[in-house]
Formats: C-alpha cells, sequence, structure tokens
C-alpha cells in the first residue's frame, strides 16, 4: 500500500473489508486534436485483489452508471442543478432535501406518473402529499 497517495492510504486505513485498490488511467485526444489529456483515478474495493482487469471495469462502469442515472433523475426531476443556494451549509441542506423527497415519491405507487409529475401532484394536492410523506391513509 505504500505506492499509493497518501490520501488514499488513510482512507484505506479506515476500510476494514478492503481487499483491493483499483487504480484507472483514462486517456482522452478530442477527434482532430493532438492534444491529448489524461485522468488517473483510484477505486477501493472489497472485491479480491485476483479478480480479472475485465470484471473491475466491469463493476466501475456499472458503479458509474447508476450514479450518473441518479444525478439524471435528480436534475431532471427535482431541479436539482438549479439550486442557487452558496451560503453556508444551504445547498448541501438543500440537496439531503430533494434526496428524500425523490427516495419518497419513488417509493410511491398510487400513482402512475413521472417524478416531475408526482412532485406537482404532491404541490397541488395537500391528500396526495400527506400520502407519500406517509403522514395520511
Amino acid at each position: 500500500m505504500s505506492a499509493l497517495p497518501p490520501a488514499l492510504q488513510r482512507a484505506a486505513q479506515h476500510w476494514p473489508q478492503l481487499q483491493s485498490v483499483v487504480r484507472v488511467v483514462r486517456t482522452r485526444q478530442l477527434l482532430g486534436q493532438e492534444r491529448v489529456s489524461e485522468q488517473t483515478s483510484y477505486y477501493l474495493s472489497s472485491l479480491s485483489a485476483h479478480t480479472s482487469a475485465q470484471q473491475m471495469a466491469q463493476y466501475i462502469r456499472g458503479h458509474w452508471s447508476v450514479e450518473n442515472q441518479l444525478h439524471w433523475s435528480l436534475d431532471v426531476g427535482m431541479g436539482d442543478d438549479s439550486g442557487l443556494s452558496q451560503k453556508d451549509h444551504a445547498a448541501h441542506n438543500q440537496a439531503l432535501l430533494r434526496r428524500m423527497a425523490q427516495q419518497m415519491l419513488q417509493a410511491d405507487t398510487s400513482v402512475k406518473a413521472g417524478l416531475k409529475a408526482k412532485r406537482k401532484r404532491a404541490g397541488w394536492d395537500l391528500t396526495y402529499l400527506e400520502r407519500v410523506m406517509g403522514l395520511g391513509i
């Protein structure tokens, strides 16, 4: 573990199930340009160090697929990127509230509609809002 950056070494100490550290180097060259950019990422994993590179790559892509879908859902359904709060912890607190609201709206099966439509309905219909929050029926 000594070849790891110091911050990663400190993080690894707090991960009791750590079995492997994956280093991914991404290289990118835009079409028609000579300049090449490179980015290095590290992943802490509970998977065996003997897991193949192809399997690790599949797990990493799967992780980012879930992350990207969550971000898209939060941005489109909850307007996550349009938040303007920057003072103190306001942005963080609002993000937490949006995620809580998203989970409640997604868990509601009484209405067959998208997240954005459910959110609007909860704003218009107090009975529906109470049902989503678990306060009503």
